[in-house]
């Protein structure tokens, strides 16, 4: 077909301009951009304003580094003068970008490594009140603090290129990804392998430190305890004291740790059982 479905239910349809479906993607099928005019065009829409805070994501594999690589950009313009948000690479050093435009400024933030070509690597950017952040195969790898209100544009969105045969992209995108706020750490790594149209998991595990109690006088050797569970599977409980682990993860129940206090500094000292489960949704108590 010449469309491509928007899952998220507003209605966003992207059109084909010379992009090719393939049989393959990262999840599911991708999308191709073999030629410099190869595009998916999305026209305007409110759901696609982000102003301040939003959400850009996707699997990229680039097969050709070329001087601009776009590959999520809200505004058609070839002046860029109305662009809002473009994530790409920046030129041949293969480093992904986030440029946001507000009305008196922008923000640039770029990866600090070029990603190799050939390769499927998830991508995702993030911005809201605290700062602009890059995240590459569920790492964060920059970030720039401070808020920014992204400007509303009139233009198209483009997938694959900034503007019909404009800064094209080469290569395979697949699983590409617009929300109107920003998404956690553990959000994003969920993201990365669940497919379109499937729910992510943000519900804490819940978690119980048992023993030592609050205040507490200990000495000698203590035992650490704690109660633990997730509807959706826990994947397990780390001890910490003062922050520093006390033994490895523990995968399985009953979770408890043995704490020589001999040596310490005497004082207060924090006791902390963290729980993750199996969506990398992490709970602490102290």
């Amino acid at each position: 077909g010449t469309t491509t479905a928007d899952a998220s239910g507003n209605g966003n349809t992207g059109t084909l301009g010379n992009a090719v479906r393939t049989a393959t993607g990262r999840i599911g099928r991708g999308m191709a951009f073999n030629v410099n005019t190869a595009h998916v065009r999305v026209a305007d829409s409110a759901s696609l304003d982000l102003a301040g805070s939003g959400t850009v994501a996707l699997w990229v594999y680039q097969t050709t580094a070329l001087q601009i690589a776009g590959l999520v950009h809200k505004g058609q313009l070839s002046s860029y003068s109305d662009e809002a948000y473009s994530l790409q690479f920046q030129g041949t050093t293969r480093r992904p970008q986030i440029l946001l435009t507000g009305a008196t400024g922008f923000k640039n933030v770029t990866s600090p490594t070029a990603l190799a070509l050939n390769t499927w690597h998830h991508i995702a950017t993030t911005w809201d009140s605290t700062g602009t952040r890059l995240f590459v195969n569920g790492a964060q790898v920059a970030v720039s603090t401070g808020a920014i209100t992204v400007k509303s544009s009139a233009g198209a969105l483009f997938i694959g290129s900034q503007y019909v045969s404009g800064d094209p992209f080469r290569g395979t995108l697949d699983e590409v990804r617009i929300y109107n706020r920003a998404l956690t750490a553990a959000e994003i790594g969920q993201i990365q392998t669940t497919p379109i149209g499937t729910a992510i998991d943000v519900t804490l595990p819940t978690v119980d430190l048992t023993s030592p109690v609050e205040g507490a006088h200990v000495s000698g050797i203590v035992a650490v305890t704690a109660n633990a569970s997730d509807a959706g599977g826990l994947a397990g409980v780390q001890f910490l004291i003062d922050g520093v682990a006390l033994g490895a993860e523990q995968t399985t129940a009953p979770f408890n740790a043995q704490w020589n206090t001999d040596g310490l500094v005497p004082g207060d000292h924090t006791v902390t059982a963290r729980a993750r489960d199996l969506a990398n949704n992490i709970a602490s108590e102290t």
